[in-house]
């Protein structure tokens, strides 16, 4: 809920209405409940704390990384076609698309992996 510009990112939803105002649905609330219109700052508090969290708390293992590598060097499939490559290295969309997004500092961490 929101308490002195503050909102407990876990226990919410941000949606923003066809009008562009920000709500907060609170999982306390219950259904039924309307949502509380928030300002832009209190929105933003949600996000930076919730990607902070993810960040802190995504990792990617070598073997994680040996996997997605095995595919890149099998050639079978374009590797933006995450689909695909979830589905021959049995990793999760998130973790395919964090390790495109870090690929370079993964390639310096595991410098075994990756073949030249």
């Amino acid at each position: 809920m929101v308490s002195k510009g503050i909102i407990n990112a876990e226990r919410c939803q941000v949606g923003i209405t066809k009008d562009g105002k920000y709500q907060v649905w609170h999982k306390v609330m219950g259904k039924g409940t309307p949502p509380k219109f928030v300002n832009r700052d209190e929105v933003m508090h949600i996000v930076d704390e919730l990607l902070t969290k993810y960040k802190s708390s995504r990792q990617i293992s070598k073997e994680d990384f040996e996997a997605y590598e095995k595919v890149r060097e099998s050639g079978v499939t374009n590797m933006f076609d995450v689909t695909t490559v979830c589905g021959l290295s049995g990793l999760s969309r998130e973790t395919c698309l964090e390790i495109m997004k870090d690929y370079g500092s993964l390639c310096k961490e595991f410098p075994g992996v990756r073949r030249e």
